[in-house]
């Protein structure tokens, strides 16, 4: 999965063979820190694994080794630095200050920080297969508080197959009285739906959800799974070189109607376009993602359920923080950049809510109801 080559097997839960499997066992132990000199858009394959070791180690990522399952060294711990046998004298980290840090260098910093990101990044790429597989919740009669009590889809990969070929094309746009009645959806999958129930999905892998009471679960999800929809959308559109949502499927929404309404830009634009102008990564993704799920409602959470998440959103913070490190001004500016992009999901969401009441008074949804539907909506 990283570099095309014969695997020799499962190797930090990856398939791959023995010289990437190597490879991140050594950068991840050693310290090193890579840098692209062609922008991190270098083309990973067997023949061609060596040339860039900053893409390639980025690629065992992507495709989710997971470093807290390496056997370290005795003498180094999984909350202590793996930076084994560099020598540490003044003008060591003089020069190691000096060194160019990309965005993911907290791997080599702090362990502890390696494995929390690890970990996202290996849950969000489940998430992401199963959005561009097989996997269809569309049709679910699962309300939220089943799919919460519901055993993981997260485990059950192997159950789906990846779409190649996509049985919907993007449709004609129509006016406005044309949509006045429709009888199926125009996109392979209802999205909204799908998203939904894979940010469901991913919450549950989180630690400090598992421990929330249940009642607090459900109110969590109530107020920010939607904003995460919005990023999900935004972000893999972002990926996919698109201004504007773009579905798995290739469909764009914004191109169902001839004039698309104020709100529908809004929602189909503009987190893009935050994204892009942030050029956020995918480490920064994941932990804007998990930051979001700490963000619990003004009304109706426990005391406990409280501050838990604000112990968590402090972590989180600091782990953001510390991936954001460009250098002190730099990463605080980076840091704040980021963090604002938060509030702009949230908006995106209340618009996503605003959008469906707007649907719901004009068009005729009576062939598709979904309890699971209204309660993202409500």
């Amino acid at each position: 999965m990283v570099c095309a080559g014969r695997a020799s097997g499962h190797h930090y839960d990856v398939a791959s063979c023995n010289g990437c499997k190597a490879f991140f066992r050594r950068s991840y132990i050693s310290g090193k820190r890579y840098k692209c000199k062609m922008s991190s858009k270098c083309t990973i394959t067997e023949g061609k694994r060596t040339l860039c070791r900053a893409c390639r180690y980025n690629k065992c990522v992507e495709v989710g080794m997971r470093p807290e399952l390496m056997q370290l060294p005795g003498d180094v711990t999984s909350g202590q630095s793996v930076r084994v046998g560099v020598p540490k004298s003044p003008q060591w980290h003089e020069n190691f200050a000096m060194q160019p840090v990309t965005s993911n260098s907290l791997r080599f910093d702090e362990s502890e920080y390696g494995a929390i990101i690890g970990a996202l990044v290996y849950n969000e790429t489940k998430c992401n297969f199963l959005r561009h597989s097989t996997f269809d919740p569309t049709c679910t009669t699962l309300s939220l508080v089943d799919l919460i009590n519901a055993p993981s889809e997260l485990g059950n990969l192997h159950t789906y197959q990846l779409v190649r070929d996509w049985p919907k094309k993007q449709p004609p746009s129509v006016d406005y009285h044309q949509q006045q009645r429709f009888h199926e959806y125009p996109t392979s999958k209802l999205w909204i739906i799908c998203d939904y129930v894979l940010n469901v999905e991913f919450a549950k892998t989180l630690s400090f959800f598992q421990r929330l009471p249940f009642n607090d679960k459900l109110l969590l999800l109530k107020n920010v799974a939607l904003v995460n929809c919005s990023l999900v959308q935004s972000y893999y559109s972002y990926k996919n070189k698109s201004n504007t949502v773009i579905f798995p499927d290739g469909i764009f929404p914004i191109l169902f109607r001839k004039s698309p309404l104020p709100v529908e830009v809004i929602m189909r634009c503009r987190g893009v376009e935050s994204l892009i102008r942030s050029k956020i990564d995918k480490c920064e993704y994941v932990l804007l993602k998990a930051i979001v799920f700490t963000h619990y409602p003004s009304e109706g959470m426990s005391t406990e359920g409280r501050t838990l998440l604000e112990k968590e959103r402090e972590k989180m913070a600091k782990v953001f923080y510390t991936n954001a490190r460009y250098g002190a001004t730099v990463g605080s500016c980076r840091f704040a950049t980021l963090v604002a992009l938060i509030g702009t999901f949230f908006h995106l969401a209340d618009r996503h809510r605003q959008f469906h009441t707007l649907l719901a008074l004009t068009l005729d949804l009576s062939n598709h109801h979904s309890k699971l539907l209204e309660e993202i909506h409500t």
